[in-house]
């Protein structure tokens, strides 16, 4: 004890001394542990001679660590503190070092570097101010524990059940919680908290532990509650069974009686019925309170997981009840406190008012909360969505509904409309637009987001930009992020692909936000710049030009959507060498703080550009590093300033690059001495700019993200504010909730009245309509996730490996397989289980997939001396400058500019129906800035329909387009085939734009196309957006008028010219003053000049999108109405000169000259060419000079070659045959000079060949995509391609002449074959020595030859269905006049029987049409009834048909021979007065027949004498599609009698009749066919009598006996060419068609190639292995036999697994193996034994 000094008598002074006389006991006793310690360490510690320096270090760090974990004991020791206290300080927390350091810091280098007081970073952090950070450089990488998957957490949960009338139901929970604790004395512990249910209370135990003690005190708690059930929570599979008895008989003791039913009786007769044993029976309520009823029901609960369910009927106490399972159903409970969605009884916060939300009163004190003066009741204000309704409100759009939940964004849309409908209600009912003092609302549960921050300039080291400017949108922001640093990963990868798809892996995995790969994998096609990608983070290239520049030896990731907004520099402006090894992307941060970070790649010494990738970073002016800036990558310089311990002299160039790394002040921020590469030297390195350093940038190695490199990985961390606001995805259509939708749209709809007497009055209709739609689509829709996704193949294998890698448990060898092999695994699955015809096409589109990075630097034509556009923004002006401004030197003009009208054409007013079709049928097309797509306008369009009408009336009425449709997003996409992508020429704009807007525009679009063609304002052979006139029937037109000049021994040349900028060059003015010149209507003009007027758009390029530009000329690519505006623009350069020589298709012209001489043409071409300059002069519209082409025609020997061939000359302008290329090229046909269409043949083969190989590789014998689904691919991918333009170039294989001329078509066929057969080979799973009859086959294709013949007759069957202005049906009626077998085409022609004509554009589109569902309904059509019901509903309405009028009943017929016929009977006053036959010889189908029968019948009653006196002609048929079309306008086949029949309807009112007979109608009805309907059968009956009559006269053939005529004549070529080339298998196995679709296709790859292969023969057999001499095949099956294709079906240990089909093996062989319906069933027998994998495998079973 202290002895006590002077002054300490005070009990503080007392107590301060006692402390510190046993502290300074505790000291002393300390000392005597802790001293020898201290000393061993010392001693220890000083012993280090000879130790090596990394052995020293490790020496080091573990005596500091061993220092001061002692200290941290002796301190708690002598403080009196627990040392378990002190245990959590001793390992560092996560949050405190994101990245631990593998290896100790080496000390900073001997040397300061010159020019800088500090270099290092230990030189700068000596002057920052001292952070307590832990110590980690001598720990471990901490191993993270891998992801678990969150399972659902058991309820722990015991449950009190108490009666209804319990008094305890009445008390509080918390109550209970208070009393029972209490009553359990020592076990209180183990209760957690008391919740109220709705039978009673729940008691929560603190653990799963404490659940069996709160079990054990049972006793205890039922006499605290006294009258309760105690039981655990159990799920329970719920069912209600239905038509008990009530009462069951029994006998006992020889005594009958009846004993009700009860649970026990009812569990046991469950249980002994289906084996189940219910866990709780209970009455329903219904049942119980009706105890009189015959039956009863029941609620009978089985526990979770039972396997069988129970049947839907089952026979209980020997009678039939019923069973219906219970969904489980989510019940939404509301507190009555506070009107919040729980349970009252665990309700703490304060009272709302149900009406107002207020916390200042409850319902019972609410009053009025404006101050009008009259009295009125206020509505009440849902403190959910804001709407006029009270808090409880069932329909309330944010009631919970299931398990759905709002999103913020969707809650926000639906408070703003329930708002606007709250101020309506008020304005209603009276209320003053001001709130009496202390009620002003609050906007209660609504979540406000935080503002936008403010932006700041940018300072870029290479020229002055600011970032990007954003987009405004209307969408509230959705979140922000937190700040946290930039963390940036680079590795060396040495070209892996393993390795590399690792790395993007873990770097997803670990939130890494920027990679910085250096030796990427590229694949060895560099023209496609195809490397590994991530779809979570974008890609940059360091060139655009990967077979210019070499194989890129840097790559950057940047991650998607954590808001880092990035722009990549280009410091050298072309693509040189050492480009390929630096990258330079600058990065900004929402608060507009920017870095720059350079990504290298310096070869070592002895490989390609050794070195000069850091010279040339040396070379770069001070002034290109701004103040910000990483420098990290792969630099292999060896020096002692980063690696102290190198033994060896450093890399020449490392001193110089030092120099310059002080010199631009950045800083080593990567650990000294710490070895980056397996053999030991320090090659990646990482440099921060001195004030990054400052501020805390950091590198260190990651061992934990090893990417299996012989580099190891570094991670820098920077400081960054990474707070950003999520940017709006996209909705998703498939969350929508229908009823919110509808409910909000009808809200929103409720003040979108408008007279539309103003445009300011459309402006305001318009936009209101589109918010309301947008805003109840928003607000019933989520949008799609805004996290990441990591690649799909990385599995549970992938992550136990790298588990099993990072503990040395696998190597790196096995690493990279096991990924490999999961890789493989997802794609083979994916090619496997693909469903969806889309899915393929995207497949088949693999092959020529391409690297995909942002768009490189543009340069800008206009401005030839400015440096390359390189920011975002720059581009986007470059872009506007050269696609959306007219450079042609004459200007615009004004938009009233007077012109005198040629004629006067007539615009129609709009119909409902034409509103429908042109909204609702055009497909699912990209929506607009309003986000709105065709699906939800059809989903909104019965409250919207009206109102669009109304719209578009509107519009056109007085001329006006909706400002908010004149507004686009211009998506940029490439051109293809361009390869200078620098050119803004090498990129298309296409405007993404309101889709209600575009229904306008496409409705006008085919009024002004069908006026177009009727009134001629067009030339005949000008083409593009117009009904039926397709680009090869142009080309078509071109070959036949060449090809006739040829045969009548003349020659032609043919000049192509393109329009510059096409859409983008329209000038409104000039546009204006044409249409005005055409004679359109005023107000039809109005609306255009409107639509071309005004416009804004906002540029989508490189993912962001731009502010708002204001466009002056040019026509949106992308709407309906563009196409045919820009035709009417040029409409008279194709009237320039001779029309007929003169061919367009949208912005591609062509002028053809034809005479004796190619001088002479050339002349023709000459004038022809400076007339359309001259015109284009005048009218601002340029041609572009590169693609002017000549091609001269001629079957002279001395005009074969270009060179001596003459030009076309204009002005400055000459234009030469190609002397490279031998053919010409317009709308995809690659003309020759002699028409033999070889070249075109080459390249549509090629295509095509490179495609079907690309499907070969989706499948093989064994797995890969169905074979249905493929044969679907190769017909749309492969066929259309090489059949391209057959109908212009096919002459058939022979022509006819004194013998049949061959057509020198044999190249043409051979390159055509190889292309069927290997997209026949992609379809099949087929050994390589299949015969060719076999491919085409099984594939369903035809041979070439067969199929170019379908193509080119169905192409001419087609003239017979052209309007008359088509210049095809023009020439084709030349033809025939004439006769003359003159060319290809007039050979088809003339081979075509005679047959009608039909006129498709006879009724204008807004001709009046009645609704198909109308005419159903008035011709009685079935309509869902069965025939029986149908023939029934007829003979009811038969008998109310008055007997005056006349009933004809028609019918037509078609014999086997191809004979047609009709008939008829007529009847009045239930008398038959008229029966006739018709013959129409083979020109007619049955619908023809039918048409005729009923024309005829028709006539034959307005002509009896007894029309007089009828009211009605009811004329009944059986033929449903001809009952629709009688009184219907017709574009179809029969299309004359179509229109007699309604002519003749037309004239029935007029006949001659009595004076008291009303003049009715004729009236059509449907009669059930071959339904015993006597009348009926008689019409039948006449018909085929008709049929097998002789007919009187040749009758024309119909248009639909034609389209039959031309698959017949296919159909009957290949079967002839199949019974040719039919294999003998085959025709043993009776297969003797070849249809198109084989059923067999339907099988699985593995089965199909089974069927095939027995069938042919050529498989895994004895014979065909002997044949090929295939020495190491097994040869037989395990029952000892050989091999054979019909042994599966003689095979004993087969026929004991599985019993065959019955009957004899002749017949069940053939059935199985020459039928599809067979191969169905021999496929699942194979699959049930189990044949090919385990009794006859291809190779022996490892158990055999």
């Amino acid at each position: 004890m202290a002895r006590k000094g002077p002054g300490t008598d005070g009990p503080l002074q007392t107590a301060l001394l006692e402390s510190t006389s046993a502290a300074t006991t505790r000291a002393s006793e300390g000392q005597k542990i802790f001293s020898p310690i201290a000393a061993f360490l010392d001693k220890h510690r000083s012993q280090t001679t000879g130790l090596a320096p990394h052995l020293l270090r490790a020496l080091t760090a573990l005596s500091d660590d061993l220092a001061s974990v002692a200290q941290q004991h002796f301190n708690a020791y002598i403080s009196g503190i627990s040392t378990t206290s002190i245990l959590p300080a001793l390992s560092p927390s996560p949050s405190s070092s994101p990245i631990l350091n593998p290896l100790p810091p080496s000390p900073p280098p001997s040397r300061p570097p010159s020019g800088l007081n500090q270099s290092t970073y230990a030189t700068i952090t000596q002057y920052a101010p001292v952070k307590s950070t832990p110590t980690t450089h001598s720990k471990s990488p901490v191993k993270k524990p891998m992801p678990l998957v969150k399972q659902p957490l058991p309820d722990n949960r015991l449950f009190v059940r108490l009666p209804a009338d319990h008094a305890a139901r009445k008390m509080e929970a918390y109550a209970i919680y208070s009393s029972l604790r209490s009553q359990l004395n020592s076990n209180s512990a183990v209760l957690k908290e008391v919740q109220a249910t709705k039978t009673g209370f729940a008691l929560c135990p603190s653990s799963p532990e404490a659940l069996l003690a709160l079990e054990a005190q049972k006793e205890t708690i039922s006499a605290f509650f006294v009258n309760c059930q105690i039981e655990r929570s159990s799920r329970w599979v719920s069912y209600r069974v239905t038509n008990v008895p009530r009462k069951i008989g029994q006998i006992l003791d020889g005594r009958y009686s009846l004993i009700p039913i009860n649970p026990t009786l009812l569990s046991l007769e469950i249980s002994e019925t289906t084996g189940l044993k219910p866990i709780s029976i209970s009455e329903t309520a219904t049942s119980a309170a009706n105890p009189n009823t015959l039956s009863s029901s029941w609620f009978v609960n089985f526990p979770e997981g039972t396997k069988s369910p129970l049947p839907i009927q089952l026979r209980l106490f020997g009678t039939i009840t019923n069973a219906r399972h219970l969904s489980k159903r989510t019940t939404v409970i509301q507190c009555t406190r506070c009107w919040k969605w729980h349970n009252t009884r665990s309700c703490a916060r304060p009272s709302r008012c149900r009406l107002c939300g207020s916390l200042e009163h409850t319902e019972e004190g609410h009053v009025n909360r404006c101050t009008a003066l009259e009295p009125h009741q206020c509505p009440p204000r849902c403190i959910h969505c804001h709407g006029p309704h009270p808090a409880d409100f069932p329909e309330c759009l944010l009631r919970p509904k299931g398990n759905t939940k709002h999103t913020k964004a969707q809650q926000a849309e639906i408070r703003k409309s329930c708002a606007i409908n709250l101020a309506k209600a008020r304005t209603e009912g009276g209320c003053s637009s001001q709130l009496s003092i202390g009620t002003q609302e609050t906007p209660m549960a609504l979540d406000e987001m935080p503002t936008q921050p403010p932006t700041h300039k940018i300072i870029s080291p290479f020229r002055s930009v600011t970032p990007p400017p954003r987009a405004p949108t209307e969408d509230p922001p959705i979140t922000a992020r937190a700040k946290a640093p930039l963390k940036i990963l680079q590795l060396n990868v040495g070209h892996a692909p393993d390795a590399h798809e690792i790395a993007l892996t873990l770097a997803y995995t670990s939130d890494i936000d920027i990679i910085l790969i250096q030796e990427p994998y590229t694949f060895k096609d560099l023209s496609r710049q195809i490397t590994k990608k991530h779809p979570s983070y974008e890609c940059f290239s360091p060139t655009d030009s990967w077979a210019i520049s070499g194989r890129p030896r840097v790559l950057t990731y940047v991650r998607k959507k954590k808001g880092i907004r990035t722009s990549q520099l280009r410091p050298f402006t072309t693509d040189t060498k050492e480009a390929s090894d630096l990258l330079f992307l600058q990065i900004f941060s929402p608060t507009g703080k920017s870095a720059l970070i350079v990504n290298i790649y310096n070869a070592p010494a002895g490989s390609i550009r050794a070195g000069e990738a850091a010279k040339a970073l040396t070379t770069l002016p001070e002034a290109y590093l701004p103040q910000a800036t990483i420098l990290a990558g792969d630099l292999n310089l060896l020096h002692n300033r980063w690696q102290p311990s190198l033994h060896r002299s450093p890399t020449p160039f490392a001193e110089p690059f030092i120099n310059w790394l002080d010199l631009q002040g950045l800083v080593l921020i990567s650990d000294i001495d710490c070895p980056t590469h397996e053999r030991g030297n320090v090659l990646d390195l990482s440099f921060a700019s001195s004030p990054l350093a400052l501020a805390g940038a950091k590198a260190s190695i990651a061992s934990h993200l090893d990417a299996t490199s012989d580099h190891q990985p570094l991670i820098t961390t920077v400081p960054w504010d990474q707070r950003y606001k999520e940017t709006a995805q996209k909705l998703r259509f498939d969350t929508l909730d229908h009823t919110s939708f509808l409910s909000l749209l009808a809200s929103n709809l409720a003040g979108t009245e408008s007279s539309a007497a103003t445009e300011e009055d459309l402006d305001a209709f318009a936009e209101k309509l589109t918010s309301a739609i947008q805003g109840a689509y928003r607000g019933s829709a989520k949008r799609t996730m805004t996290q990441g996704i990591g690649q799909p193949w990385w599995n549970e294998d992938c992550k136990k490996a790298l588990h099993n890698y990072r503990l040395g448990l696998c190597s790196k060898t096995d690493f990279r397989r096991i990924t490999r092999w999961s890789q493989r695994q997802f794609w083979r699955e994916k090619l496997s289980t693909v469903t969806q015809m889309k899915d393929v096409f995207d497949m088949s589109k693999w092959h020529k997939s391409t690297g995909i990075f942002r768009s490189p630097p543009l340069k800008d034509p206009l401005r030839p001396n400015s440096l390359p556009a390189v920011t975002v923004h720059e581009k986007r002006d470059v872009l506007v400058r050269n696609l959306l401004q007219n450079s042609a030197e004459a200007g615009d003009i004004p938009l009233d500019s007077p012109t005198v009208p040629s004629t006067s054409l007539y615009f129609p007013d709009i119909s409902m129906l034409q509103v429908e079709e042109s909204v609702l049928q055009a497909g699912n097309t990209a929506p607009g800035a309003d986000e709105i797509p065709t699906c939800i306008l059809k989903v909104a369009w019965p409250l919207i329909k009206d109102k669009v009408l109304m719209l578009y009336q509107g519009c056109l009425k007085i001329g006006h387009h909706p400002k908010c449709f004149r507004h686009a997003i211009l998506a940029i996409i490439q051109k293809p085939k361009k390869t200078d992508w620098s050119s803004p020429r090498s990129y298309r704009p296409i405007a993404l734009l309101s889709v209600l807007g575009k229904g306008l525009e496409r409705l006008v679009a085919r009024n002004m196309a069908w006026i177009s063609i009727h009134h001629k304002v067009l030339a005949r052979q000008q083409f593009g957006a117009l009904p039926l006139r397709s680009a090869t029937d142009l080309t078509t037109c071109l070959t036949h008028d060449v090809e006739q000049a040829l045969n009548q021994g003349m020659t032609a040349s043919l000049l192509t010219l393109d329009v510059k900028g096409a859409f983008d060059s329209v000038l409104p003015g000039r546009l204006i003053r044409r249409l005005r010149e055409q004679g359109w209507p005023t107000n039809l003009v109005l609306w255009i000049a409107s639509f071309a007027t005004g416009r804004s758009v906002q540029i989508r390029l490189d993912g962001e999108i731009g502010p708002s530009t204001d466009i002056t000329c040019g026509l949106p690519q992308g709407s309906p109405v563009s196409g045919i505006l820009f035709m009417l623009y040029i409409a008279p350069l194709f009237r320039l000169g001779n029309p007929r020589n003169r061919f367009g298709y949208a912005d591609d012209a062509a002028n053809l000259a034809i005479s004796t001489s190619l001088t002479t043409n050339c002349e023709a071409l000459s004038d022809l060419l400076q007339e359309a300059l001259n015109w284009g002069a005048a009218e601002g519209i340029t041609f572009a000079p590169d693609k002017y082409e000549l091609l001269h025609f001629s079957r002279h020997k001395a005009d074969q070659d270009p060179t001596r061939t003459p030009s076309v000359k204009a002005g400055s302008i000459t234009i030469s045959e190609n002397t490279k290329r031998l053919y010409l090229r317009w709308l995809g046909i690659l003309f020759d000079k002699k028409l033999t269409f070889k070249w075109h043949v080459r390249e549509t083969a090629s295509k095509a060949l490179t495609v079907a190989n690309a499907l070969r590789s989706l499948g093989n014998t064994v797995r890969g995509v169905k074979p249905d689904l493929l044969q679907q691919a190769v017909s749309a991918c492969v066929l259309h391609k090489a059949y391209y333009g057959a109908e212009t170039w096919w002459p058939g294989r022979t022509r006819p002449g004194p013998s049949q001329i061959s057509n020198r078509v044999g190249e043409h066929l051979e390159k055509l074959t190889k292309v069927i057969l290997t997209g026949a080979r992609a379809v099949l799973p087929v050994f390589r020595t299949t015969p060719k009859p076999v491919l085409y086959r099984e594939s369903g294709f035809s041979p070439p030859e067969i199929e170019l013949d379908r193509i080119a007759l169905l192409a001419t069957v087609r003239l017979r269905r052209l309007d008359p202005y088509h210049p095809l049906r023009r020439r084709a009626e030349q033809i025939a006049s004439n006769g003359r077998q003159i060319s290809r085409f007039a050979r088809r022609t003339l081979a075509l029987p005679n047959s009608e004509q039909i006129n498709p554009l006879q009724y204008a589109p807004w001709y009046p049409r009645e609704p198909r569902g109308n005419a159903q309904a008035r011709i009685g059509a079935p309509m869902g009834r069965t025939k029986e019901q149908a023939a029934a509903n007829f003979m009811a309405f038969q008998r109310t048909i008055p007997s005056s009028d006349i009933v004809i009943f028609s019918d037509g017929s078609r014999l086997a021979d191809g004979r047609a016929g009709g008939g008829y009977i007529g009847l009045q006053a239930h008398h038959q007065f008229l029966r006739s036959s018709l013959s129409y010889g083979h020109g007619k189908e049955v619908f023809d027949a039918e048409a005729e029968a009923a024309l005829a019948g028709a006539q034959a009653a307005i002509a009896y004498p007894t029309a007089q006196f009828a009211t009605n002609l009811w004329i009944c048929l059986d033929n449903l599609e001809v009952a629709i079309r009688l009184l219907s306008p017709s574009t179809g086949s029969s299309q004359e009698i179509f229109e007699s029949f309604r002519t003749l309807a037309a004239a029935w009112p007029l006949r001659k009749r009595l004076p008291h007979t009303k003049s009715g109608s004729i009236q059509i009805r449907w009669v059930p066919g071959h339904a015993k309907i006597p009348e009926n059968e008689a019409a039948d009956l006449a018909a085929k009598e008709g049929a097998a009559s002789i007919p009187p006269d040749p009758h024309k053939s119909s248009y639909a006996s034609l389209k039959r005529y031309a698959k017949t004549q296919s159909l009957s070529a290949a079967q002839s060419q199949w019974e040719k080339v039919a294999p003998q298998s085959y025709q043993d196995l009776e297969i003797t068609t070849s249809p198109k679709r084989p059923g067999e296709l339907q099988l699985n790859r593995l089965d199909l190639g089974h069927v095939i292969a027995a069938r042919t023969g050529h498989g895994d057999f004895a014979d065909y292995h002997e044949r090929f001499n295939h020495d190491d095949a097994y040869l037989l099956c395990r029952c000892g036999a050989r091999k054979a294709p019909l042994h599966f079906f003689f095979c004993h240990i087969a026929k004991r697994r599985a019993p065959r089909p019955p009957g004899p093996p002749s017949e069940v062989i053939s059935f199985l193996l020459g039928t599809a319906k067979g191969a169905q069933k021999l496929a699942s027998w194979l699959a049930e034994t189990h044949f090919y994998e385990d009794i006859c495998p291809r190779q022996p079973l490892l158990s055999t």
